[in-house]
């Protein structure tokens, strides 16, 4: 692996990483086992470790359209406010072989010191090397393309 593509997979991200969706993890990894419904995704991001969690619905052809329950629909009518919809609220997923939605999901970002060292050290890493081609390119005679 090459000092951009460490870079890359610190800084994480679409292409860097699988969605949730694309990689679950095994239920069999928790003791107790996770439930079918619930997803948990650790990935790394920007240097920092993130853990998302959702909880899920299986998307039934008899369900009503609304994205909103019973309950929060009565308390619309009743003059509340509906609860905000977080950024998955109104997408469908296939997850292990079932199409789902996303009820509910929370995100923690944690900063590693150890992960933000290792970005560090790749940045003077590549700025070293850098600069040492550009050495090389003057000792040479060539250009430096």
């Amino acid at each position: 692996m090459n000092i951009l593509q460490a870079k890359q997979a610190l800084k994480g991200g679409s292409s860097a990483q699988p969605t949730w969706w694309q990689n679950p993890i095994d239920e069999t990894v928790f003791e107790p086992n996770l439930p079918p419904t619930l997803s948990f995704h650790l990935s790394i991001y920007e240097a920092a470790l993130l853990l998302e969690v959702r909880t899920l619905d299986p998307v039934l052809p008899t369900k009503s359209h609304s994205t909103m329950s019973f309950r929060e629909q009565l308390a619309v009518a009743l003059g509340g406010t509906r609860v905000p919809q977080h950024d998955e609220g109104d997408e469908v997923f296939i997850y292990k072989g079932s199409e789902v939605k996303v009820r509910e999901k929370v995100r923690v970002e944690s900063q590693d010191p150890s992960l933000m060292a290792a970005m560090a050290k790749l940045n003077a890493l590549e700025r070293t090397l850098g600069l040492v081609r550009t050495a090389l390119d003057v000792a040479m005679g060539t250009d430096g393309d």
